[in-house]
């Protein structure tokens, strides 16, 4: 297995350290976990498919030792699952100079993410290029103090608006120019960092789709690969 492959699923659900614990399923080739932050404001599902590992229901409950363990490897690694009475114990990793050991956790201390049974009707869908990721991610570092992003309409276009707010502060707005549609709504406020760690993790995605709804849902999806990301953030603070 090539293991930047791998590094680049962890990658996509961690989210710079924001969520550690999932339990990864395995099965027919593909990759697939299902995961909150801890405050609940972002859930989310990372699918990686053509991947060559044993089935079983994986609980990697420290996602970051699992990179570090990762990192000392060489390029291409090995990875066997050892299981006591079906359950996935120990993830045996090894390249052409040394073997590691993670354990995985019982599946018992995991929180399980809820379903979305129902999404609401979008009120905006953006779809997006490279640009548009890049654009954000220098955005926010120029305005690293900018904790929220607004979402706003105007006329018959939409605008993202890092370090908004009704009062007078530092700001930059992107437009979303040419939306594939738009109806207009309230000025909705997301995590700011959130957003800017998930275009990290999928900088290298020549496309994306945004959708937003008035109902305080945000939706941004990639693919890129055998990789498909979808995550969900929750509306915060105040609106317009």
């Amino acid at each position: 297995m090539y293991k930047n492959t791998l590094e680049r699923y962890l990658q996509k659900y961690n989210l710079n350290g924001n969520v550690n614990s999932v339990v990864v399923n395995s099965k027919n080739k593909k990759l697939k976990c299902r995961f909150t932050t801890d405050d609940k404001s972002l859930l989310g599902e990372v699918q990686l498919s053509k991947i060559d590992m044993e089935e079983g229901k994986l609980g990697i409950y420290d996602t970051n030792s699992l990179q570090r363990i990762l990192n000392v490897m060489n390029d291409n690694v090995n990875i066997k699952i050892d299981s006591i009475n079906s359950k996935a114990v120990r993830m045996k990793i090894k390249d052409s100079n040394i073997n590691a050991n993670f354990m995985l956790a019982d599946l018992s201390v995991f929180y399980s993410p809820p379903q979305l049974k129902k999404l609401p009707d979008w009120d905006l869908t953006y779809n997006f290029d490279n640009k548009f990721i890049q654009t954000y991610i220098k955005s926010k570092s120029a305005l690293a103090e900018a904790d929220t992003f607004a979402v706003k309409t105007k006329n018959k276009y939409g605008e993202v608006i890092i370090g908004w707010s009704k009062a007078s502060t530092n700001n930059i707005t992107i437009p979303l120019k040419e939306p594939d549609f738009i109806n207009s709504f309230q000025t909705l406020q997301f995590n700011a960092n959130l957003l800017k760690d998930i275009m990290m993790s999928n900088r290298e995605s020549k496309t994306g789709t945004l959708h937003v709804s008035e109902q305080g849902l945000l939706k941004i999806h990639f693919e890129v690969d055998d990789f498909i990301s979808t995550y969900y953030l929750s509306a915060i603070g105040e609106n317009d």
